[in-house]
């Protein structure tokens, strides 16, 4: 039984116009986008190949269906050919009264024999159409997810099989990543640069700045002039600069609620961590630092309704 298409279904399908001809896969795509289980959603083929002059999508459809689940399927009449429409007549049917002068009578007897052939023919070949069709919208709303990449995951995982930070970023954030990705080797060593790239993908300022470290030099024993050997044991004691300077990595100023995902072990630490040594390069030494916003360091000993946590060293000192 054959229903109107509901208001729900059919404002899911963009129309199709003078200047349109949408693929009878993309609306069964965008109905499975919405929710719409493919098996609910049936292609049909009409066979009269029409497709070369008319629209590929002929009508959409609510119809009942004994064998379909909730008794409900959205039909996709489409004008292409089926399999049985592009093979060769003669490879199913048989002349029945081959060498006999046809009357009127044996003509309709032998009509009505193909006709009763061609019915169980095309049912064999639907099942194999269908599953063709079912592909296509699968494949269809793969390359739809793909194309909306701002809303869906799909096209930043292609990059993570090389890129394991892409797991860990939002989905934001890993598609910045990736348009970032071409230009990291230029970049790479420009701390200003680098600062605002990261600051872009983990949304939160961050701010990288060198860092130089005095290292305390201890001789194991008091050398003689005399004794000293260059590189062996004249070593002067006392404080010395490190030729390379370290790195200090500064995140803040952040809304109080911000701060929990910066903390040691949470996601958008991590992938700080993984996004420095892309980068800034893997032999880099770099700390990390969080800052709140001047106007939520506020310390409660026992924050209750929309007081802020505490955390210690960052807006909680002792």
């Amino acid at each position: 039984m054959e229903h109107r298409l509901p208001k729900e279904i059919k404002g899911l399908l963009p129309p199709n116009t003078m200047d349109t001809d949408f693929k009878a896969e993309l609306y069964g795509a965008l109905l499975a986008e919405a929710g719409f289980d493919t098996a609910q959603i049936m292609m049909v083929r009409d066979g009269n190949n029409l497709s070369n002059v008319s629209k590929d999508i002929r009508s959409v459809k609510y119809r009942n269906h004994v064998g379909i689940a909730e008794g409900t399927y959205i039909e996709l009449k489409t004008n292409r050919r089926g399999i049985y429409d592009s093979l060769p007549e003669g490879l199913f049917h048989e002349a029945l009264f081959p060498g006999k002068v046809k009357d009127l009578g044996l003509i309709l007897e032998e009509m009505q024999q193909h006709s009763n052939e061609e019915f169980f023919i095309r049912r064999f070949f639907s099942l194999l159409e269908s599953e063709v069709d079912r592909e296509g919208i699968q494949a269809q709303l793969l390359e739809l997810r793909y194309d909306k990449k701002n809303k869906y995951s799909d096209y930043a995982k292609l990059f993570a099989a090389c890129w394991p930070v892409i797991h860990i970023l939002s989905g934001q954030g890993a598609l910045l990543f990736i348009k970032f990705m071409p230009h990291i080797h230029s970049i790479r060593g420009r701390l200003e640069e680098v600062s605002d790239a990261l600051s872009q993908i983990l949304e939160a300022p961050v701010r990288v700045r060198p860092k130089m470290v005095q290292r305390t030099i201890r001789a194991q024993k008091p050398n003689r002039l005399g004794n000293m050997r260059l590189g062996a044991n004249s070593v002067n004691v006392g404080l010395l600069n490190s030729a390379e300077a370290d790195l200090h990595i500064h995140i803040g100023d952040l809304p109080t609620r911000e701060v929990e995902r910066f903390l040691p072990g949470n996601r958008s630490r991590k992938a700080l961590e993984m996004l420095a040594d892309i980068f800034l390069g893997a032999w880099q030494e770099f700390d990390v630092t969080v800052s709140v916003s001047p106007d939520e360091r506020k310390t409660y000993l026992k924050p209750t309704g929309d007081a802020s946590p505490c955390y210690l060293g960052i807006n909680t000192y002792l």
